[in-house]
């Protein structure tokens, strides 16, 4: 604790700390004599001489920001020693002396070819290109763009719905979610602020992610930090508050109801009620709420309206041409649903700290260093076993009374001893059902979960042109430390359990029995003690050259360390490569890159530690050809195509699985009684594990069109993964028993197709920006551990991966005429009311052998949907995000109700002799029943929905002022619209925090 203590308030002052070193070069200019002002009037002009309008000028190492006007004219005032920075939107920024720019009347700037731009840069792994070169399918969202309109700070939420190929925020191509690599280091991003971010990309082909290793089979988002500029003094300061609102809760019949149809259950059975007619009308007429409770727990009693959120963020950056700066300060809070110890709302705050510094040691060596500190408090009640959530769709309404009036404790001996609920109620319970919903929140204490973490980045880059043109070489090294622990106040409460006395009457049948004890505890424990230890090395050598103005190369030498250490877990997770990729572009049409990885991995034997992974992508920029050149239609047209064969050890169920394994189950005594062993082989090794091997094809186009109003690409790919680790169980014989190796053997495959589309234009004070994203993925089970069926329907090979099998429900039987004249189920004593199953196979009977594939649990096809319009000064956004293909299985407690669980609101529609045509729900039954609730189409609806996920309204006054560059506005609303036929169960959360709408108010101000 006192190790991470200390690296915690390390990494936390060095964010500020570091700073102080940003400035030697400022300290050193104020020791000079001061040097007279020099003033600038200039033109800015591209390369035909017109004038550049809206150009900015930066100057005073960026502390004042000047714009041209319409003719392209700006004047400003500098010291004669200072520099001036000049950038406009598709040209090469310039960076000037003032004693040479004072002297010029005109500036002229070089506009560079389309995806060339600084705005096109794109950080892959280990470096940056251009758009304009890049042979793969990759996606960039820059955060300042995203946070002019949408200014939601989850990184996560912001990828769903922008991004071709991606399914939801993090599974790329429905391969399973991919690797987050953050400042390249494989790091969770749910900490961060979009603030905070420059860049996220989303690198979707294989070939793009190899430099990754073995961890990257499924995809990398990689989350690029912001880091100060050289004479480009940036402040922003964005705040906002708001409010969350429950879209539902679950709906749970009353106590009364209840009653009766748990009595209608049993005698289904066969079973007499329990619950006499006095008891139901008793409790319906409230007669007696303590004898007869009657309990609802999504009530005001426990849940808050609209728990609010309030988040205030602060950047600055800058520097100059010897050090340059970025810090980031932010403070959020998320109040919960729950209402705790004295009404007092659960709720979450986080603290965010980050100072990131680049220091040029001399003309050849430059430093960086980075130090973050994340603090987080979740605060919310103690729990002596399930949480609220839980309670609430589990316990009976007519289990108990949740409060007792105090006044019918006639025990003085109890009475004394009582902690009371505002004096007047102690907590009502039982011996078998200690734990009341009310006591757990109020008067069970508090618990206070505790997160800290410590990041600490730092890297080195040399400039090696002395050896020769265009080589450098970088290394870097990061270590985090995160370490989790909560502090609780264990205090308790005691219940009254009711008993009935008998022969007396009204409130004086009643006498209580104290279960537990009260407790109020001053101190507090600390429990749940968690942590984890990531540390990354990496070094590259690169070389890039341009020769002749034809031949631009671009290589890189990598080699890679990593590894992550967890709390109670014995063998850290591990990554070594050595990786080499080479980017070639002749005459800015023709692009080949190549990427080879040399990966080692501990999960195999010696002969198998190191595997090779090659990959190839193609682009042929055909925009730049002569037939082309000059198309008034197609402005950009790249067509590109890629090959890989990734080995990976992702996904590999245990650890030296090449050993043989052991461990201490059962004894046996040996050496004439003297010893005993208690170690027995649980897993044979098999020393020809090899790697699980990736292949992908991919083939797609990317292209701007008429006069640069549409961008469209689209990708098609084909995804096979081989050579999986399972026990062949169905394989080898029984008297093998357990003892089974692992070996290579099943195989998956997935195709599909990305879809991107974006069109916009401008005209006059009036915007408009349409974009559209889908994603179509089929996967397929190409090889399969399992038995040879007779009946080709219940095979999983050939089947989608994610095939969901079961029976084939054909509604409820109507009579024991409808059961005789249907096939025999064996599942159970079969009655009217129960489902009936479809014989598959003809034989007359229904069993196991009647399942087929049903359905699917994934969707095939994601959509995102977004729109920008502005008007002048008001700009609206909207984004909707949508799914197709994916069935949902009703097969949670809520709706298989049977046994003594909880009934919901969809039991009304049950079958009954006289609801034998119209119901929707088979018969109630107070037993498991083993016909009714196994998986089937009864239970399954189509999971097909479309929701606006998010809209803004940004207001952006002219604001004139020296203090202010720029001032926003904005109201937001996230989940406001849910387009489904299914939608109450949808949206809907039993056994957690309900899903929520949330509308929020914030300002953003930069200075």
């Amino acid at each position: 604790m006192t190790l991470m203590k200390n690296i915690f308030f390390l990494s936390a002052i060095s964010c500020l700390v570091l700073l102080l070193t940003a400035f030697p070069a400022q300290g050193q200019k104020n020791k000079k004599p001061a040097i007279s002002l020099a003033t600038i009037s200039a033109t800015v002009v591209d390369d035909e001489r017109k004038p550049i309008s809206n150009a900015s000028i930066f100057v005073k190492e960026g502390a004042s920001l000047i714009k041209t006007d319409a003719e392209g004219n700006f004047t400003a005032k500098a010291t004669m020693d200072d520099q001036i920075l000049i950038e406009a939107p598709g040209f090469q920024s310039i960076l000037l002396p003032i004693s040479e720019a004072s002297k010029s009347t005109e500036i002229e700037l070089t506009r560079l070819p389309f995806f060339m731009r600084e705005s096109d840069g794109i950080h892959v792994p280990f470096g940056e290109f251009k758009k304009y070169r890049i042979p793969v399918a990759v996606t960039a969202l820059n955060s300042e763009e995203l946070m002019e309109f949408d200014t939601r700070q989850n990184v996560y939420d912001v990828l769903n719905g922008r991004v071709p190929g991606l399914f939801g925020s993090l599974n790329i191509r429905g391969g399973g979610d991919a690797l987050v690599v953050v400042d390249g280091i494989p790091r969770p991003a749910n900490t961060l602020n979009l603030m905070e971010v420059d860049q996220i990309t989303v690198l979707r082909d294989l070939t793009s992610q190899m430099l990754y290793g073995a961890k990257a089979g499924q995809g990398v988002v990689l989350v690029t930090t912001k880091r100060g500029r050289s004479y480009k003094r940036t402040m922003n300061i964005t705040a906002e508050t708001g409010f969350q609102s429950a879209i539902s809760y679950p709906e749970f019949l009353s106590s009364a109801n209840y009653m009766e149809l748990y009595n209608e259950a049993r005698i289904n059975d066969g079973e007499a009620p329990v619950y006499s007619q006095a008891q139901i009308a008793n409790t319906r007429a409230s007669t007696n709420p303590v004898l007869y409770p009657d309990q609802q727990y999504y009530t005001s009693d426990f849940l808050a309206d609209n728990p609010r959120f309030q988040s205030v963020l602060v950047e600055g950056a800058g520097g100059n041409n010897v050090a340059q700066y970025y810090v980031n300060i932010g403070w959020n809070r998320v109040n919960g649903f729950l209402k705790y110890r004295d009404n007092e709302a659960q709720h979450s705050d986080r603290l965010n700290l980050r100072g990131n510094v680049d220091y040029q040691l001399n003309n050849w060596i430059n430093l960086s260093l980075d130090g973050i500190a994340q603090l987080s408090f979740d605060k919310g009640p103690r729990y002596s076993g399930s949480d609220f959530w839980n309670l609430a769709a589990t316990r009976l309404p007519n289990l108990s009374p949740l409060l007792i009036p105090i006044n019918l404790l006639k025990d003085p001996g109890l009475i004394n001893n009582a902690t009371s609920v505002n004096g007047d109620f102690v907590l009502g319970g039982s011996t078998e059902f200690p734990n009341n919903p009310y006591g757990e929140l109020q008067l069970n204490g508090f618990s206070n979960a505790i997160q800290r973490v410590a990041q600490i980045n730092s890297g080195l880059s040399m400039d090696l042109k002395k050896i020769t043109s265009g080589l450098t070489a970088k290394a870097g090294i990061s270590f985090d430390l995160t370490n989790l622990y909560s502090t609780v106040q264990p205090d308790q409460y005691a219940v009254y359990q009711p008993v009935l006395v008998p022969g007396a009457t009204g409130l004086d049948s009643l006498m209580f029995t104290k279960v537990g004890a009260d407790l109020n505890r001053n101190d507090q424990d600390i429990t749940s003690v968690d942590f984890s230890r990531r540390i990354g090395l990496f070094a590259t050598l690169d070389y890039n050259r341009n020769f002749a103005d034809r031949h631009d190369v671009s290589a890189t030498l990598l080699g890679y360390r990593y590894q992550l250490s967890l709390n109670n877990v014995l063998q850290p997770q591990k990554d070594l490569h050595f990786g080499f990729r080479t980017n070639y572009m002749l005459d800015q049409k023709y692009i080949v890159e190549l990427t080879t990885v040399l990966a080692g991995s501990p999960a195999f034997s010696k002969e198998n530690r190191f595997a090779l992974s090659p990959a190839i992508g193609l682009a042929w920029v055909l925009s730049r050809e002569d037939f082309l050149v000059n198309n008034q239609t197609i402005n950009f047209f790249k067509l590109r195509a890629n090959f890989g064969v990734s080995k990976t050890d992702l996904n590999v169920p245990v650890s030296y699985l090449f050993q043989d394994l052991y461990n201490e189950s059962g004894s046996y005594v040996y050496n004439n009684g003297t010893a005993n062993n208690a170690i027995q082989l649980f897993a044979p090794g098999n020393p020809n594990l090899d790697w699980i091997k990736n292949r992908e094809i991919s083939i797609g186009f990317e292209s701007m069109l008429f006069s640069n109003k549409i961008w469209l690409e689209a990708q098609y790919f084909n995804n096979k993964q081989s050579d999986l680790i399972v026990r062949r169980s169905n394989f080898y014989p029984d008297y093998y028993g357990g003892l089974i190796p692992y070996e290579n053997y099943e195989a998956y495959g997935r195709n599909g197709i990305d879809l991107g589309l974006s069109l916009g234009d401008k005209s006059g004070g009036f915007e408009y920006q349409l974009g559209v994203n889908i994603a179509y993925s089929e996967p397929k089970a190409l090889k399969v551990n399992e038995p040879t069926y007779a009946d080709a329907y219940r095979q999983r090979e050939g089947q989608p991966t994610d095939a969901r099998f079961g029976w084939v429900a054909e509604g409820l039987f109507k009579d024991q005429a409808d059961i005789e004249g249907h096939a025999t189920q064996t599942f159970g004593a079969i009655q009217p009311g129960d489902i009936k199953y479809k014989d598959l196979n003809n034989d007359g009977i229904v069993d196991e052998n009647d399942q087929q594939v049903i359905g699917n649990s994934g969707d095939r096809v994601n959509l995102g949907i977004h729109l920008n319009l502005k008007i002048k000064n008001l700009e609206l956004f909207v984004l909707g995000t949508g799914q197709m293909g994916a069935e949902r299985l009703l097969n949670s407690s809520y709706f298989w109700v049977f046994g003594d669980r909880k009934y919901s609101q969809r039991v009304l529609d049950r079958w009954t002799p006289s609801n034998v045509n119209g119901a929707s729900y088979p018969r109630l039954s107070a037993t498991e029943n083993a016909n009714n609730f196994r998986t089937s189409t009864f239970w399954q609806i189509k999971d097909d929905w479309f929701k606006i996920a998010n809209m803004q309204l940004t207001f952006s006054p002219n604001v004139k002022s020296q203090t202010f560059k720029d001032l926003r506005v904005y109201l937001r609303g996230s989940n406001l619209f849910f387009f489904s036929k299914q939608k109450e169960v949808q949206q809907l959360n039993v056994t957690s925090s309900p899903q929520a709408k949330s509308i929020a108010l914030g300002v953003n101000a930069s200075f």
